[in-house]
């Protein structure tokens, strides 16, 4: 998170006014794929910021039993793979992966969209304590919490899209043909056999907070003159 803190400064206030202006809809209807059923809005399936001020706070999603169980089956596959033997001798069903935080979870009626919002990171993130880097993508892990595994049905279609800063450091096109590549993604998912049909389908793009605010008229903040500030309060507290 850092100091320059993405959901204080941008997702918190930008979902507000979206929502206090009454246009959450607009904003799906521009982000998911033409056509898409957005179904019913409940307000209060609706999660991100810190709580508070009637929001709910980002929702925690857990990963899949299957994934962890793949874990543990292959530990050799892990970053520290004695390590993880060791644990697992101590412990047979040891946890490899705690929950993830989507910094925004829609839930309508018919689907899900889970959103990774980033400003001065200079990449989006791919690993985790256990997975090396491009071995576990942040917004795979949120759309594994809630896919259906195995041969469950598909209750409800799970969407994932990256809000960054049109001026910022990660690449739009980098970050899309990392998830237009089959292999990036399968490494992700190695307990689903349908990995990259399911990430494939669901993925929406990267979009600027830029030309949210030109699309749909939610104001953003200047990201620039907002650094300086949160610069000069840090040296003039």
């Amino acid at each position: 998170m850092g100091k320059y803190d993405s959901s204080r400064y941008l997702v918190s206030p930008v979902f507000d006014k979206l929502l206090e202006d009454g246009k959450l809809r607009s904003f799906l209807e521009y982000v998911l794929p033409e056509r898409t059923d957005i179904g019913n809005i409940d307000t209060t399936k609706i999660y991100y910021g810190k709580g508070g001020n009637g929001r709910h706070g980002e929702k925690a999603l857990k990963p899949p039993a299957e994934y962890l169980a793949w874990c543990r089956e292959n530990p050799n596959q892990l970053s520290k793979p004695e390590l993880a033997k060791k644990l697992l001798k101590e412990n047979e069903n040891y946890i490899f992966e705690g929950y993830t935080h989507p910094d925004v979870l829609i839930e309508t009626s018919t689907l899900y969209v889970v959103i990774e919002a980033k400003w001065t990171e200079p990449r989006i993130t791919s690993h985790t304590t256990w997975r090396r880097e491009g071995e576990r993508d942040q917004l795979i892990r949120h759309m594994d919490a809630l896919l259906p595994l195995g041969n469950e049905p598909m209750r409800k279609t799970v969407f994932g899209l990256f809000l960054i800063d049109a001026n910022g450091k990660i690449s739009k096109d980098h970050v899309e043909d990392l998830f237009s590549n089959e292999r990036y993604i399968k490494r992700s998912l190695p307990h689903r056999d349908n990995a990259y049909e399911l990430i494939n389908h669901g993925f929406c793009g990267v979009f600027t907070w830029q030309i949210i605010q030109e699309t749909i008229g939610v104001p953003i903040p200047d990201l620039q003159k907002l650094q300086h500030e949160i610069d000069a309060k840090r040296v003039h507290p």
